[in-house]
């Protein structure tokens, strides 16, 4: 019997206040600073510590007052705004103590972030002494960026000997920095500051909140071929660090088109406002509509992102509520659709994406396969799929397929040691393996106690004793493997090979009903039509976009607001991290997804329609179906790092 596929949909909600930032004193910075540079050779050898150090030269540096610097262009058809993670803020703060005499690393809860834009963190941060005579004790933030081959990089903001310094390590295993800087003029322990790193990783910048800003280009990248960037607190011996803020803002880019066409008589209501419940402006949507059109009911616009961008022209002086009305159909949705804290509803009022009466648009991330062929000779069919990398889920006349997978679950003898660790494969009896002519699309899967495990393969190999030697992707794998080695290993959370789990997605294993594969070098999809399914006018839909609608607010008091959406279907919309690094974790909704995992280093399932710092969004009557993922996620700020 073919195991059961649980989706999980969950609906989360995180709340923080803020308030201002304690003064401090700094002195503010003056045209020239003075910083020192230090030689690498003064360093000790100890790769897990922020390095101590008697200064031995000293550079000139320019330090630019925030006032001087040149405004950004603002451009036509670009509009950048910052999306926005807070992770701590007033009234809520961390402190973490070290009483010990050795250095504590305490990473900060889902930090990871891609530096694949230009990216800033603001902090709130104060570090104090246990004792009075703590020496050489340095205590702040790293940045620690991982790389798929396991490369280790840490850039540093630590306070020591008085005063604050930054530095880059691009390899943890090895003493040497390629980049240091003393901050002579930041001697106060309790700073506001705000580090920028350009997306090149070339550029650097640190303000605080008193008119310092210190700025350098760097000859190499930092962070370079880094998958994430994680944060922790660094904590030396004696001293404790405070953060009571903590907020890491990505630059993002919407597209806009054209500006809006309205009609000549746009500033007069479509309908008179009557009271406080009737819409002051009412547009319509249709798929058979254009976006040249003025919106009405007869000439209804074509797309939501263009009655969004209308409407951003009018909600400013809003004195009623605004209604679009979507009518029936399949609205396809390739890239999400964008709500900033433009698109809220003004002056109480709100603005509403309303199904029209009696109709059911569905938003939809899915793509139709057709032009079906039956194999000679053979139960299967199948058809052709381009414009799509990778898929995980088919529908078949609205009824999900399952991906081909063995009836029973199997196991293995022992471990395979390989290139990269004692346990990079999984050594197998042949009658357990059938022969697998794409291994580097196979999945493993093991289910038991609480865990859903999916694990990537990259190849399958024949061993001389007449076994065969499963070999997993990695660095994915040794992550996983990880669950069963760390601080608390008294439960026995890893895949193991000799706890049963299942083959899927290869085309040996499609041998049942229901069942489905995509061989992606060839671009064909197969498929054994279940009873009474004619794959001729069968309507087949896959998943080609993950998230359908974010709506993304800024910080406190820059929040999306009074925006709804009534009657409204979501649909076909995938998520295909357990093909490309597998899905594994400590629970359902946390998955790993660094070497250094700690007790923080996770990340939630995605959700294919995402609520970042938003207050009254309100979702009424809407259908969620046919996800590969979270339906609905509603979060303060986004901690998600997919």
């Amino acid at each position: 019997m073919k195991k059961t596929l649980l989706l999980i949909f969950t609906l989360s909600l995180l709340f923080a206040s803020c308030k201002a930032a304690p003064s401090q004193n700094v002195t503010p910075a003056t045209e020239t600073e003075v910083f020192t540079a230090v030689p690498v050779s003064n360093w000790n050898a100890d790769p897990n510590k922020v390095r101590t150090l008697n200064p031995t030269e000293t550079e000139v540096f320019t330090a630019v007052p925030v006032g001087s610097s040149t405004p950004l262009p603002s451009p036509m058809s670009i509009v950048p705004y910052w999306k926005t993670s807070l992770l701590i803020d007033l009234p809520f703060q961390v402190t973490f103590p070290n009483e010990s005499q050795e250095y504590q690393r305490k990473e900060i809860y889902s930090s990871g972030i891609a530096l694949n834009t230009e990216t800033r963190w603001i902090i709130d941060v104060q570090v104090d002494k246990l004792v009075q005579d703590v020496g050489e004790a340095s205590t702040g933030l790293a940045l620690i960026g991982y790389t798929e081959s396991g490369t280790i990089q840490t850039f540093y903001l630590v306070y020591q000997w008085g005063k604050w310094s930054i530095g880059y390590q691009p390899v943890s295993t090895d003493s040497n920095f390629i980049y240091w800087k003393n901050l002579q003029s930041l001697k106060t322990p309790t700073q506001h500051f705000e580090l920028s790193i350009s997306s090149d990783g070339k550029n650097i910048s640190l303000t605080n909140s008193k008119g310092f800003m210190f700025q350098d280009t760097l000859r190499d990248r930092i962070f370079d071929g880094a998958q994430i960037v994680a944060a922790s607190a660094q904590i030396g011996p004696q001293t404790k660090i405070t953060l009571s803020k903590f907020v890491i803002e990505q630059l993002q880019q919407n597209e806009l088109v054209n500006s809006p066409r309205l009609p000549p008589d746009f500033l007069t209501p479509t309908s008179i406002v009557l009271g406080n419940n009737e819409p002051e402006y009412i547009f319509h949507v249709a798929v058979n509509g254009n976006d040249a059109n003025p919106g009405t009911a007869d000439e209804p616009f074509a797309t939501i992102e263009h009655a969004r961008d209308v409407i951003r022209t009018i909600s400013p002086n809003m004195q009623s509520s605004i209604v679009v009305y979507i009518h029936s159909g399949t609205y396809s949705i390739s890239q999400p659709i964008i709500f900033t804290t433009s698109d809220s509803g003004q002056n109480g009022y709100d603005i509403i994406y309303r199904a029209a009466d009696g109709e059911t648009p569905i938003l939809s991330g899915g793509l139709n396969v057709i032009n079906w062929e039956r194999i000679t000779d053979s139960q299967l069919w199948k058809a052709k799929v381009e414009n799509v990398k990778d898929f995980r889920q088919l529908y078949i006349n609205g009824v999900r397929a399952e991906r081909a997978a063995s009836s029973k679950p199997v196991t293995g003898i022992r471990w395979a040691k390989g290139n990269f660790s004692d346990r990079d494969g999984i050594v197998m009896l042949p009658s357990n393996l059938p022969e697998i002519l794409h291994p580097q699309n196979l999945e493993l899967h093991w289910i038991y106690d609480w865990k859903d495990m999916r694990l990537p393969v990259i190849d399958i190999g024949q061993n001389t004793d007449g076994t065969k030697t499963i070999w997993m992707k990695q660095p994915y794998f040794s992550y996983a493997l990880w669950m069963g080695t760390g601080a608390n290993n008294t439960h026995q959370w890893f895949p193991k090979y000799n706890v049963p789990f299942y083959l899927e997605n290869a085309f040996e294993l499609l041998d049942e009903q229901g069942e489905w594969y995509f061989n992606s070098d060839t671009r064909e999809l197969f498929y054994m039509p279940r009873d009474g399914e004619d794959m001729k006018t069968a309507n087949v839909v896959i998943p080609k976009t993950q998230n359908l609608i974010e709506i993304t607010g800024g910080i406190v008091g820059q929040e999306v607001h009074n925006l709804v959406f009534d009657g409204l279907s979501f649909a076909y919309a995938g998520w295909t991290r357990a093909s490309e690094k597998g899905t594994f974790g400590w629970q359902a909704q946390d998955l790993i997804v660094s070497p250094a995992w700690g007790d923080y280093s996770q990340e939630m399932t995605p959700a294919h329609i995402q609520v970042n710092s938003a207050h009254d969004i309100r979702f009424e009557r809407c259908r969620f179906e046919h996800l590969g993922a979270v339906g609905l996620y509603l979060a303060y700020f986004s901690h998600f790092t997919n």
